[in-house]
């Protein structure tokens, strides 16, 4: 009896040990680092209107986190809008709690940076766009979150994604499930828009580490 138990308890530790060894890892994904030096390739971001994206070197900062590059964003408003930029990413995103990203302002009114969350409701791997309403989904849930940049030098910022707003309710299914179900391609696009904090300001802030993370301390 007692090799009965001595055993049973030894495949129950093996069990465990096991099941903790197969347990996947959250790992972050990264939007863009900007160690490739360019805005070009992997990944790919588009940009529109009068935004102006250039990577520059980020060794005057000091700062080792950083690499050897960050982006510069800059643009003059227009009537408070100067334009943005985005990728496509298309992954599912629905166990992750956070964007993490690294900004460096240049001041009170260095802008306003508004993200933009697009995910895929209707299981075709994209989103549908209205190009006569300022290419509004049709089909897909848009989550947005607005952070104004009002200091100078580099914070760690991080967004949880539970305060992005659904900025188009009643399309979609108002619901932020970025998953791979139903062959949804979970989170689609990417995007930045920027603003200015006056109608006709100029804007100029630096990005750099820009994540999706889990966040240990979060519920999911």
């Amino acid at each position: 009896m007692y090799k009965k138990i001595l055993l049973a308890s030894l495949l129950l530790v093996l069990i465990t040990v096991s099941a903790f060894a197969a347990a996947p890892k959250i790992i972050p994904i990264s939007i863009d680092d900007l160690e490739d030096g360019n805005v070009i390739t992997s990944p790919n971001w588009w940009s529109f209107d009068a935004i102006k994206l250039k990577v520059v070197s980020a060794r005057e900062y000091e700062i080792s986190d950083l690499g050897k590059y960050v982006l510069d964003v800059s643009g003059k408003a227009k009537g408070w809008y100067v334009g943005g930029f985005g990728m496509y990413l298309a992954q599912p995103v629905d166990k992750y709690t956070h964007i993490q990203i690294d900004v460096c302002g240049t001041g009170e009114n260095s802008g306003k940076l508004k993200i933009e969350l697009s995910e895929d409701d209707n299981g075709n791997k994209k989103i549908e766009q209205d190009i006569s309403k300022n290419y509004a989904p049709t089909k897909d849930d848009k989550f947005s979150y607005e952070l104004p940049i009002d200091w100078k030098g580099w914070k760690q910022l991080l967004i949880p994604l539970k305060e992005f707003e659904d900025i188009n309710p009643g399309v979609g299914n108002d619901t932020w499930d970025p998953d791979n179900r139903n062959g949804s391609g979970g989170l689609i696009q990417f995007q930045f828009i920027v603003i200015g904090t006056k109608e006709t300001a100029d804007t100029n802030f630096k990005l750099d580490n820009i994540k999706i993370v889990k966040y240990e301390g979060s519920e999911e």
